[in-house]
């Protein structure tokens, strides 16, 4: 029998007083509510008690824990000890800590009697007779089947409690990854969302850096973006032509220093991303004394890398892992298929350009006599656009159409387009058409789409009496008037081979003269608050 060497002060059997390991998780008060005795928890796989057992005699002890084990072993309760009236019970005792521990008590199922031996049974026990005597009084007899029953009902009790945590602490663990993945996955949507042709790739890395910061345990994090421009070319404009860094928290490193470590974590040569920690970290080549944790990963799309992104030292010092390395993998990705786009996008811009150029540059072989001009009035078009407030957008739209707003002049007899003296109308209608054939050029340009109107508009009259539809007012596209306003000045402004330029206050003459009747008021209104800064740009 498992007993101690005294008896507790409720004249309960003794067992063992020092603390139990599972006490705290309200195991051992369950057996005892039910019970009316403590109980004592054994290791089921050693048979050991899991407290010194200070008056255990050392003879009694072995068989027992070979029983205990068997107890553990067969998963149910059993009476390890029949001392008739005394009975021994062991109940397998299942934890969160631990699965095959055994709960031991003993229990009287009779009062004692004279016939008892009561001198024998304290012996075995390794009690005195007396403290025997004291507890068995205090005790109420059980029945064998009372105690299994007992024992069935508070282990089912046990199961349940210990279902009840495991799918508390499973229900939590859901909570947080479930937390954790739909603030990834939120970053990630709203990235997609803002994945815009228009916007440019520092833009979005600003963007994907301060919502990064909002979810990865990173005391800083950073995005090194490698130029734009290509050297010995001239640079596009609003290209970069040096690298970029931009942090969000605490970033100690400069560009160089970045892209060096980028360097020689080797994320130039594999798209995956790196991760380091200590001690890796304390090696004596490492480059960055103060990073000493790093996630790291390339923005790169196919081939090509636009830059890096990485997670420098962990809030909590503690390490990166998998979950961090791939969350900013995946926003990696996202930044490297924009800048792939950006790039993509920045390449077909500059062959429009240069197909632009081209096409200007034929106008002006053409008619020598009008070298310059459509550069000129392409100029003009954007300053009065931007007297007039109008978007970045439609300055840009106003620029290309400017370049080809005479680009159906190609289509134009030589004889004609040279021609110094006055044109008979039969070559007046066949000059006019340059309108239509520079809108039947462009039209299968999809990307010159916006310039179309200006090419077939720009000679229509205010008062409805231009070509070639006879559009008057507003129903002329804005575009065309002020195309319009910036191609007569340029002509009036200019040599033509039937005269010279006109001085500039015949030139202003004309254009408040032709306000309202041939060209629109507002936009003659916009190049007369603007003027002085127009004819400056003729000067340079």
């Amino acid at each position: 029998m498992l007993i101690a060497d005294e008896v507790a002060a409720q004249g309960q059997l003794p067992l063992a007083t020092a603390p139990q390991p599972d006490a705290c998780d309200g195991s051992a008060s369950l057996l005892e509510r039910a019970f009316g005795t403590p109980f004592l928890i054994v290791e089921g796989a050693s048979g050991e008690t899991l407290a010194p057992l200070p008056g255990e005699p050392a003879r009694n002890w072995p068989p027992l824990g070979e029983l205990c084990r068997e107890v553990a072993r067969r998963g149910k309760p059993e009476f390890i000890r029949d001392d008739e009236p005394l009975l021994t019970l062991a109940l397998p005792w299942t934890t969160p800590q631990q699965n095959d521990r055994v709960a031991v008590a003993t229990f009287i199922t009779r009062s004692l009697n004279e016939s008892d031996d009561v001198y024998d049974m304290a012996e075995q026990l390794g009690i005195k007779p007396r403290e025997l005597e004291a507890w068995a009084q205090r005790q109420t007899p059980r029945t064998p089947e009372a105690l299994i029953r007992a024992s069935d009902v508070v282990l089912d009790d046990l199961r349940t409690r210990a279902a009840l945590a495991a799918a508390r602490r499973e229900a939590e663990s859901l909570s947080a990854n479930l937390a954790s993945t739909y603030e990834e996955i939120s970053l990630l949507y709203r990235l997609t969302q803002n994945l815009k042709i228009s916007q440019s790739d520092e833009d979005l890395a600003r963007v994907a850096l301060e919502w990064l910061q909002e979810v990865v345990p990173a005391a800083g994090l950073a995005i090194g973006l490698t130029p734009i421009a290509v050297a010995g070319k001239p640079s596009v404009r609003n290209t970069r032509s040096e690298p970029a860094l931009l942090t969000s928290g605490d970033c100690q490193l400069d560009v160089e220093q970045f892209t060096a470590l980028m360097h020689h974590l080797g994320v130039d040569n594999d798209h995956r991303p790196v991760v380091v920690n200590r001690p890796a970290s304390c090696r004596p080549d490492w480059p960055c004394a103060g990073v000493r944790q790093v996630i790291a990963v390339s923005l790169a799309e196919g081939e090509n890398t636009f830059g890096w992104l990485a997670a420098l030292n962990h809030a909590d010092d503690g390490e990166f892992g998998t979950v961090e390395a791939t969350l900013l993998s995946s926003v990696a990705a996202i930044l490297g298929i924009h800048g792939g786009n950006i790039e993509l996008y920045r390449q077909q811009s500059a062959l429009l350009a240069g197909i632009v150029r081209a096409l200007s540059s034929a106008i002006d072989a053409k008619d020598p006599y009008t070298c310059g001009h459509s550069d000129r009035v392409a100029r003009v078009a954007v300053r009065l656009a931007e007297e007039m407030g109008c978007d970045a957008e439609t300055a840009n739209t106003l620029y290309l159409a400017g370049l080809l707003h005479d680009i159906g002049k190609i289509g134009i007899d030589d004889g004609v387009l040279r021609k110094t003296d006055r044109l008979s109308p039969e070559e007046y209608e066949h000059i006019k058409r340059h309108v239509e054939i520079g809108h039947h050029i462009l039209e299968d340009l999809s990307k010159l789409e916006e310039v179309l109107p200006v090419v077939l508009h720009h000679h229509e009259s205010w008062s409805g009496d231009g070509y070639p539809d006879r559009l008057s007012s507003e129903e002329i596209p804005l575009s065309a008037r002020i195309v319009a306003v910036a191609d007569a000045f340029d002509a009036m402004s200019s040599n033509r081979p039937y005269r010279k330029a006109m001085p500039a206050a015949q030139v202003d003459e004309i254009l408040r003269a032709g306000a309202g009747r041939q060209w629109d008021p507002q936009v003659v209104n916009a190049y007369f608050r603007s003027c002085d800064e127009i004819r400056r740009m003729y000067e340079t």
